[in-house]
């Protein structure tokens, strides 16, 4: 009983020394506000469902042979809005694009469709992700047919690039509510890691070994700023998510869904900072670490690129991240999703947050041998 006292008063102690922290909410609430304002103005041509680019994109895409192939090139072409075809051989459509002749180039192996086409554009131009999205669409749609006239007829039928969620949930979103969802998940990074930052500060002041004076164990200290920073998480996105569903009218979805996805996404989050604090005991070293790393994050898992211009590869590749994981679970909220759907992204988060908790605190068993 005495322990769980304890671990309340450390609770909320750091909760109201960040409350208290005036630059804090400023930065933590108004910044992410103001460029959520900012994006969904300046770019949410990029995210309409109507988006056409001011001048079609030239692709180039290699000359082919085969019935699928050939139908690939010509639902490209018929997209006149979106594509300028120009048919080459595979050594020219690279060349192409690296002197910039044209905006990507469509390499069709042979053994199309159950082959991907490769697609070659500079990084973080849309162009490279609309291309995928279309040709995944079109060979799905091949593999469900049997003959090159039922191809011919699938043809008529194309209505270009695929905006379904699929398994691209950010697909589909306003530019409000992506960068709503994205800076959230980026900012209750930075939230959570507050109290982390103050739990090294006690160290460094003294605090902590006052505390320790009134009979606090090491166990209870480290448990509490943990459980501060899941609380701090939990409250920011709260927040954020009040405030954007009134400022922008974003809607947040399923509440239940929300609130389960919150309360993992905030744990993931906390012990992300918990394992750094582990590691590094001065706090400002902590606060610089933290921001290097969760800005590193946040542009690798699309909290503030957006996931339509980076990559494919590297949309595959980082897709472990928590911060990606959480950002696909309330894009998909977003699209109608409930809890029950969202059990990957929960174990993913959850999982996420027991491996890191769990290293953290060996690590700061092994350096605290010896402390009482």
């Amino acid at each position: 009983m005495q322990a769980a006292r304890q671990l309340i008063t450390i609770i909320s102690g750091l909760l109201m020394r960040l409350v208290r922290d005036g630059s804090a909410i400023v930065w933590l609430i108004m910044l992410p506000l103001l460029i959520i304002f900012v994006l969904g103005v300046t770019v949410q041509g990029l995210f309409s469902p109507d988006f056409t680019p001011a001048r079609p994109f030239r692709v180039a895409i290699t000359e082919a042979s085969s019935d699928a192939q050939q139908h690939l090139i010509r639902a490209l072409g018929s997209q006149e809005d979106f594509f300028e075809i120009i048919p080459v051989s595979d050594l020219d459509a690279r060349r192409m694009v690296l002197d910039r002749e044209v905006d990507a180039a469509v390499l069709v192996p042979n053994g199309y469709p159950e082959e991907a086409p490769v697609v070659v554009s500079e990084p973080g131009q849309a162009v490279g992700s609309i291309l995928e999205e279309f040709i995944q669409t079109e060979r799905w749609s091949i593999a469900a047919v049997d003959s090159a006239v039922e191809l011919a007829r699938m043809e008529v039928a194309s209505e270009g690039p695929n905006t379904d969620a699929g398994d691209s949930p950010w697909l589909g979103l306003s530019a409000f509510e992506y960068y709503a969802v994205g800076l959230t998940v980026m900012f209750v990074m930075f939230a959570a890691h507050h109290a982390m930052v103050f739990t090294a500060g006690d160290r460094e002041s003294g605090a902590y070994a006052r505390v320790r004076a009134f009979g606090v164990k090491r166990e209870t200290y480290l448990l509490g700023g943990w459980a501060a920073a899941v609380a701090i998480g939990v409250a920011f996105i709260a927040v954020m998510a009040g405030l954007t569903r009134l400022l922008f009218g974003v809607a947040w979805g399923d509440w239940l869904g929300w609130l389960v996805l919150t309360a993992v996404t905030a744990a993931a989050m906390a012990s992300v900072s918990f394992l750094m604090s582990s590691v590094v005991a001065k706090s400002t070293t902590l606060e610089q670490l933290g921001s290097t790393v969760f800005m590193i994050m946040a542009m690798a898992s699309g909290s503030s690129i957006p996931l339509h211009v980076l990559p494919s590869w590297l949309k595959s590749a980082l897709a472990w991240l928590p911060s990606r994981v959480a950002l696909e679970g309330y894009f998909q909220l977003s699209h109608g999703a409930h809890s029950r759907n969202l059990a990957p992204e929960l174990a993913a988060l959850g999982t996420t947050s027991l491996i890191l908790f769990t290293l953290g605190w060996l690590i700061s068993s092994v350096r605290a041998r010896g402390e009482a």
